[in-house]
């Protein structure tokens, strides 16, 4: 069964590249021979998670 091409093109896949989930999904298009985009999902480096984030710097120690 064919699919519209209108479909093809707004196929999105949100996520971060290396995650695990993301790669499976991807695998999946790709043997389906399903065109997608990926739009990648970082939110860990974005303003507003940083000014929530408690957790010190990597290379710091916490103090408790």
């Amino acid at each position: 069964m064919a699919e519209p091409a209108a479909a093809a093109s707004t196929r999105k896949l949100y996520g971060y590249e290396l995650s695990s989930n993301s790669v499976r999904i991807a695998a999946l298009l790709n043997e389906k021979g399903l065109d997608y985009e990926l739009v990648v999902v970082d939110d860990t480096k974005s303003p507003e998670f940083l000014a929530i984030n408690v957790r010190p710097p990597a290379h710091a120690l916490p103090s408790y």
